[in-house]
């Protein structure tokens, strides 16, 4: 049974539509929850054993079916291009690498963190259904899968035999957005801009299993002291290279596929490279809190000052 508080929940045309968005991201949890019981349980003497979908595919799939309702969700994608913006404060850490592969690790940072986890992982499954063989099945493939980890996805995604190569791929398409093939969103996602922020946060980056950075180096980086689960790609305006040329962006990122491990140091290059300009953000700006927040009930831990 859901439950959705109608006032001020339904009160003016863009808390109602958010509402309805709110009850179909809901209803998708109930489903997950069901079919999970169905699809992935073990009867051990008298005791059901089930394996529910890790909480990032749970989520991704219910911010797609928000997709499937009521179409592009600008708002998640504003807060990526922006890192959460609010009030020309940056509230998000998807710069410093955060997104949704380890869910809600960061509130301890910023009570926002959970946002970049919605923003990220609806951009991944946006991704996932772009570069799909059949649109109309991939989700359906994740959901009724016989696992319940990243492995229900890559079985899900021809052309992939192991998370590192899917999840790289997709962190390359926000780095480079071409408009076809699979290093971009083919032209799907106009609104999109390209993750190409630079953290200024020195030489190294502590990076959970997911996270990713991208960086200018400014010179070859010397790459050393690195986590075993750490790998560099190097961004051209096409694709990728194993190695450093001027102009090309560095992407760092952590391929662990276990949620539970910490952080590892990524080697990312010189200390001093310019951080991207507030000013010089292509998308609109936003200039106060755009809340209510639409999330999951696996989003709520370390909103207490959501509205501050």
């Amino acid at each position: 049974m859901i439950y959705i508080d109608t006032n001020p929940g339904m009160t003016t045309d863009r808390t109602i539509k958010n509402a309805f968005s709110t009850l179909v991201h809901e209803m998708q949890h109930l489903i997950n929850y069901v079919t999970s019981v169905l699809q992935r349980s073990t009867m051990i003497g008298n005791q059901l054993y089930t394996n529910y979908l890790d909480l990032w595919i749970d989520e991704g799939l219910a911010v797609s079916a928000e997709w499937i309702y009521s179409g592009t969700q600008e708002d998640r994608i504003r807060w990526y291009n922006t890192n959460g913006i609010i009030n020309e404060v940056e509230r998000g850490l998807i710069n410093k690498g955060n997104n949704f592969f380890v869910w809600n690790n960061r509130t301890g940072e910023s009570d926002y963190a959970v946002m970049d986890d919605y923003a990220t992982v609806y951009l991944f499954f946006q991704w996932l259904r772009i570069h799909h063989a059949d649109e109309e099945k991939i989700y359906r493939d994740i959901l009724m899968s016989s696992k319940s980890n990243h492995e229900a996805v890559v079985e899900a995604m021809s052309g992939y035999s192991n998370w590192g190569d899917l999840f790289r791929d997709w962190l390359v398409a926000n780095g480079i957005l071409a408009s076809t093939g699979i290093y971009g969103y083919n032209g799907k996602i106009p609104t999109l801009t390209k993750k190409w922020f630079f953290p200024g946060i020195g030489t190294t980056a502590q990076l959970f299993p997911g996270e990713a950075v991208y960086r200018n180096p400014g010179t070859s980086p010397v790459i050393s002291g690195q986590g075993t689960n750490i790998r560099n790609s190097y961004l051209t305006s096409t694709g990728i290279e194993s190695s450093w040329a001027a102009g090309r962006t560095m992407l760092t990122y952590n391929i662990n596929a276990n949620r539970g491990d910490s952080r590892e140091q990524g080697v990312i290059g010189a200390a001093s490279v310019d951080i991207m300009p507030f000013s010089s953000l292509t998308d609109p700006v936003v200039l106060e809190n755009p809340g209510p927040y639409r999330m999951g009930s696996g989003g709520i831990r370390g909103f207490e000052n959501l509205n501050e």
